[in-house]
């Protein structure tokens, strides 16, 4: 079977993935601190996404999700964010757990990430500055349907045209809650 009729799905889910590489993208200030997500580029990409390409976007993903979510229990000032956020570190240490294993049956030596990209710190440290409250709570969520379209991206298409089989089932297993988190966070910025 061959893998080219997914190559346009691939190329959209390799250009959200390079934008993962190094973090989810930088959010653009607006007036009345109303956050907002810049587009990714549109620039062509071809080829299947690497499994280690694979294991450093999603483990940096994870790493990107509890930090943000610890952020969120101690300074949103919504309880269903809060909820929400309670619901992010619990799932993304979950899947980062089954992200070890699965790197362990995949072929070939995978290192997970220790550490956040730099994008995705700074990221950190603007959710950190940002006082308690309704600013607080728009920006997080932002940072989540952002993240969880890129995250939703990147699994589908390893899913679809993975070079590691192993790794393939991981992607796929998680798509659905991942989309189920961006389902979840689209209803918090109603």
């Amino acid at each position: 079977m061959s893998r080219t009729p997914h190559l346009p799905r691939l190329a959209t889910a390799a250009v959200l993935a390079l934008g993962m590489a190094t973090g989810p993208l930088p959010l653009a200030a607006q007036p009345q601190a109303q956050p907002q997500t810049q587009p990714p580029s549109q620039a062509p990409v071809t080829g299947s996404l690497s499994g280690t390409a694979f294991v450093e976007q999603a483990g940096t993903s994870g790493l990107f999700e509890i930090e943000a979510a610890k952020l969120a229990r101690d300074k949103s000032t919504s309880s269903a964010i809060r909820a929400f956020a309670d619901e992010m570190i619990k799932d993304h240490q979950a899947m980062a757990a089954d992200l070890k294993a699965a790197t362990g049956q995949a072929r070939g030596e995978f290192t997970l990430p220790g550490q956040l990209t730099p994008t995705q710190q700074t990221l950190i440290d603007r959710l950190s500055a940002e006082p308690k409250g309704a600013g607080f709570d728009r920006l997080y969520v932002e940072t989540q349907i952002q993240a969880h379209r890129a995250a939703v991206g990147i699994f589908t298409a390893y899913a679809s045209d993975g070079d590691q089989t192993a790794l393939r089932a991981f992607a796929e297993r998680y798509v659905p809650l991942l989309q189920t988190h961006l389902d979840h966070a689209l209803a918090l910025k109603g």
